[in-house]
C-alpha cells in the first residue's frame, strides 16, 4: 500500500468465460455490491440493482470498447471501485471512468485516489479527455449549477457536483432521467398504422439474419446524432457481426431485448429504430436506443416507433410496472414524444468531462 493513500486500489480482472459465481469472480461479486449500493443510496431506490451474472458480460471488452476495473480495500473489506471505459474506435482520446464509494467510507480520501488511479490510467492509454456520468439529487430551492447547453441544472452542493469540481471537471450535459408508469393502460393506444412510406417491423431477442446490415448503419448513426454539447464524441462503427455479438450478450446476461425498426418502403433500406430492454424479474425495463435517421424525419416515426414497442413490451412482459429513460435535456424532440406518451421526470444526470493535453 502506497503510504499517501488511504486505502489499498488495485486492479480487478473479472473472467467472462467463468461462472458468475465461480471463484475467479469473486472480487468482481463484491465490485457489483459496492455497485449497486451506492446506486440505491444515491437515487433513493434499490430497484435499479443488477446482479452479477447481468453485468459480467456487459462490463468485459467487447468489440467497441475495453474495460479496467479496480477496487479500493480498507484492513480487507471493498469499500470503493472505479471503472475506466476505453472506446476503441480509431483516434478516440476520450475515457469514461466512474467512481464509487460506499457512503459510510466517504470522506477520508478514496474517491480522490481511485479517480487518480483511472486518470493515470486513461493517460497511459494515450486517452486526454475523461468523461464521468453522475447521478445527482434533486434540491431546487439550493443554488444550482447549470448546464453550458442552456437546459438543465444540478445542486451545486450535490456531494457528486462538489467531488467533480474539486478534482478538475466540468459540468457539460444534463440527462432527464423519466419514467412511464405502465399502470396506466391507454397511454401508447394509436389509431391504425397509417399506408404511407413506412413499415414497423417488431422482433424479441435477436435480430433477424436479414436485418443485421441495416440495424448496424442505424447504430453507427445513433453513436453520433444524439445531442453531446461540447462532450468530445467519437463515432462507433457498428457491423453485422457487432450486432449479433451484442444480441448474444443480452442473452447471457438474461435480459430480452425488444426492438421494432421502421422500414422506408420504396428503398427497403431501415430508417428508424427503438429498443426496449426488459429484465427477467419485475426491477424496471429501460428505453434504450431511439433514432430516425434525419432523411427522414417529420413524418411521426419516432412516437409510431415507441408507441409500437410500448405495445410489445405489454405482450411480452404483462407484470411490467416501469420503464425508465434517459434523454438530454436539450434533445427537446425526444422530450415531447417522451411527454405526449405520459413519461414524467424523476432525476437528473450530469455528464461531465476533464481535458488533459
Amino acid at each position: 500500500m502506497e503510504p499517501s493513500r488511504p486505502c489499498e486500489i488495485r486492479p480487478i480482472v473479472p473472467d467472462a468465460d467463468a461462472a458468475a459465481d465461480a471463484p475467479a469472480n469473486a472480487e468482481f461479486r463484491d465490485l457489483v455490491r459496492v455497485r449497486n449500493a451506492v446506486e440505491a443510496h444515491t437515487l433513493g431506490i434499490s430497484s435499479l440493482s443488477q446482479t452479477v451474472e447481468e453485468l459480467l458480460p456487459r462490463l468485459t471488452d467487447d468489440p467497441h470498447r475495453r474495460y479496467h476495473h479496480v477496487g479500493a480495500w480498507v484492513e480487507g473489506e471493498l469499500v470503493g471501485r472505479g471503472l475506466l471505459i476505453l472506446p476503441r474506435a480509431e483516434g478516440s482520446v476520450t475515457a469514461r471512468g466512474v467512481v464509487d464509494v460506499l457512503p459510510e467510507r466517504r470522506g477520508a480520501g478514496i474517491g480522490t485516489a481511485l479517480l487518480a488511479e483511472l486518470e493515470d490510467l486513461a493517460a497511459a492509454e494515450g486517452r486526454h479527455v475523461l468523461q464521468v456520468d453522475v447521478a445527482h439529487g434533486t434540491d431546487p430551492g439550493a443554488e444550482q449549477l447549470a448546464s453550458p447547453t442552456g437546459f438543465g441544472h444540478v445542486p451545486a452542493d450535490d456531494p457528486g457536483a462538489r467531488f467533480l469540481v474539486r478534482n478538475g471537471y466540468r459540468l457539460e450535459q444534463v440527462l432527464r432521467v423519466s419514467r412511464y408508469d405502465l399502470g396506466n393502460p391507454g397511454q401508447d393506444e394509436a389509431p391504425p398504422e397509417p399506408d404511407d412510406d413506412f413499415a414497423l417491423h417488431a422482433w424479441v431477442g435477436a435480430t433477424p439474419p436479414q436485418w443485421c446490415d441495416d440495424l448496424a448503419v442505424l447504430k453507427t448513426a445513433m453513436s453520433t446524432a444524439t445531442p453531446s454539447g461540447d462532450l468530445t464524441v467519437t463515432e462507433t462503427v457498428w457491423t453485422a457481426d457487432d450486432v449479433r455479438d451484442r444480441d448474444a450478450r443480452q442473452v447471457r446476461r438474461g435480459r430480452t431485448l425488444l426492438t421494432v425498426l421502421a422500414e422506408h418502403r420504396p428503398t427497403g433500406r431501415l430508417v428508424g429504430l427503438t429498443e426496449i430492454e426488459v429484465p427477467a424479474d419485475d426491477r424496471p425495463a429501460f428505453q434504450e436506443d431511439t433514432l430516425v435517421l434525419p432523411g427522414h424525419r417529420g413524418h411521426g416515426l419516432g412516437i409510431r416507433l415507441k408507441r409500437r414497442n410500448l405495445r410489445e413490451l405489454r405482450r411480452h412482459a404483462p407484470d411490467a410496472t416501469t420503464l425508465l429513460t434517459f434523454n438530454a435535456e436539450e434533445n427537446r424532440p425526444m422530450l415531447a414524444v417522451n411527454e405526449a406518451l405520459g413519461y414524467r421526470a424523476i432525476a437528473h444526470e450530469g455528464s461531465w468531462e476533464k481535458r488533459r493535453e
